[in-house]
């Protein structure tokens, strides 16, 4: 979307490829409504229930669907709601759906997404990451994390650290083969955790979804060289809790990152963030409640920020 609109026509200064840019944008933006329209146009409501189906304009949900006929199309259900939270166009109401109705009905054990049909166990370590993705995009930090380490503990092999396709988790049966989308989950996720690219926005996060623990006390966490759509990024977060203080520092390209950066500092539980200063000087643009430092498109590093408690 924004490579199309500000960077090979802006940057080759090709009239025809900023047109083309443009045409895609409006395309994409006409195809977003039309999807948002299906999708208000095709929830269903059972009791206190609603439910986003995976497939537009179905009369009955998956858990209804599936177990009365196998070869339901919803079967894939499973596959359907992964590539749909891992879309980037969903709203936040509408990935909740999604997670609250998976978890009524067995189709999320330990915050891992499962697979083939109804109830059946399999948790589909090959299909997490885009559910992860989903819930990293939209703030569910809580299940992001526990799809995070239910994955580490349920999916990959002890010692090897090697990931199956699927792993059985009701009964003795064998894992599913090797699968490499299965072992990219942690990385994947892990990355998002640190640095994260708004796809709706030209918005960086920086620590968006990172554990509490990792900034107790003394603890550091910090990335370097990181890839992204606006040139590489890196930072670092030093805990100073018991003195109610978090230092950061973000370091980007000479020129600046044509983004609006959002530092989010999840300090460890009962410290409320109070003031911060930007190398040195008081500023003002951070809200408490969302945990976040935010620095405007074009600011030009390495930035030293002191969130203070």
């Amino acid at each position: 979307m924004i490579w199309g609109k500000c960077g090979l026509g802006s940057g080759r200064r090709d009239e025809s490829l900023r047109a083309w840019g443009h045409r895609l944008l409006d395309e994409s933006g006409e195809l977003q409504a039309d999807i948002q329209t299906a999708i208000s146009r095709s929830l269903l409501t059972m009791g206190d229930e609603t439910i986003l189906p995976s497939i537009a304009g179905v009369k009955e949900p998956f858990h209804v669907a599936v177990p009365r006929d196998p070869t339901d199309p919803q079967y894939r259900s499973y596959r359907a709601y992964m590539e749909m939270m891992y879309s980037g166009i969903l709203t936040g109401q509408q990935v909740q759906w999604i997670v609250e109705y998976r978890k009524r009905h067995h189709d999320l054990i330990l915050g891992v997404p499962t697979a083939y049909g109804f109830n059946t166990g399999d948790i589909a370590g090959f299909l997490a990451y885009g559910h992860g993705y989903g819930l990293i995009e939209h703030d569910m930090t809580r299940e992001a994390l526990l799809t995070l380490y239910g994955v580490m503990a349920h999916q990959y092999t002890r010692g090897t650290w090697t990931a199956p396709e699927t792993r059985p988790v009701y009964l003795e049966d064998p894992a599913a083969p090797y699968c490499t989308p299965a072992q990219l989950v942690v990385t994947l996720m892990t990355r998002w955790m640190l640095v994260f690219e708004d796809p709706m926005s030209d918005t960086l996060w920086l620590g968006k979804a990172i554990p509490r623990k990792w900034l107790e006390e003394g603890k550091t966490v910090s990335a370097s060289d990181v890839p992204t759509r606006w040139g590489k990024v890196g930072f670092s977060i030093v805990s100073h809790s018991r003195q109610r203080t978090i230092a950061a520092t973000v370091k980007m390209p000479g020129n600046g990152l044509q983004a609006v950066i959002r530092l989010r500092l999840r300090a460890p539980e009962g410290l409320a963030l109070k003031s911060v200063e930007v190398n040195g000087k008081e500023w003002k643009d951070f809200n408490s409640v969302d945990e976040t430092v935010t620095l405007p498109s074009g600011v030009r590093g390495p930035i030293e920020v002191m969130a203070k408690y």
